[in-house]
Order: C-alpha cells, then structure tokens, then sequence
C-alpha cells in the first residue's frame, strides 16, 4: 500500500533538516547525468540486476529497462512498493533468494 499524501508529507518535514541541504541540491542537480537511458544501457558491458516490488508505480519502467538493458535481470517482489524496497531489512534474503534461483 502506497503511504497517503500526508503521511509522505510528514515523512519529507521529518527528512529534510536532517539533511544537509547544499548536499542535497547538488545530488538532485546531478540526477539527470545518472538517468539509465536506453542509449546508455544499450551500450552496457555490465550485466544489471532490477529489483522491484509489484506494488512499485515503477513496475512498468523497471520491466521495461530489465528488457533492453543487455544481461539484465529482472526480480519482481510480491506484494512490495518502492519504499519497502530500501527501509525493510528482511527484504535483502528474500532478494538473495530469488537472484540464486
């Protein structure tokens, strides 16, 4: 289940002094140089491992990155969204589990 507006609100007031904000304007100032494009991942010499969870709103993309991105793998999570993914701990034997199948 995808957390509410207010409560992804409350989540971000609590989030950002904790950062530091010149730190934080400069990774979001570089996003777009670390965006996975099809013209760079096409040209790939690495394999790649994409990992999401069926409740991600990124299902479609990742699915679609998995299937151009050469040597891709592409492990779906039941049941999981896009936070889970990162704040549950539990989460990494289960993908440790899946990748070794």
């Amino acid at each position: 289940m995808s957390p509410t507006w207010s409560v992804a609100a409350g989540l971000n007031a609590q989030l950002i002094p904790q950062n530091d904000m010149g730190s934080l304007i400069a990774s979001l100032r570089a996003m777009g140089g670390l965006a996975v494009t099809r013209d760079r991942g096409s040209r790939a010499s690495v394999p790649a491992l994409v990992v999401v969870g069926t409740g991600d709103p990124l299902l479609p993309q990742s699915r679609d990155i998995a299937g151009w991105w050469p040597g891709a793998r592409l492990v779906e999570i039941p049941g999981v969204n896009h936070l889970d993914i990162i704040s549950r701990n539990e989460l990494i034997g289960t993908i440790r589990s899946l990748v070794s199948r």
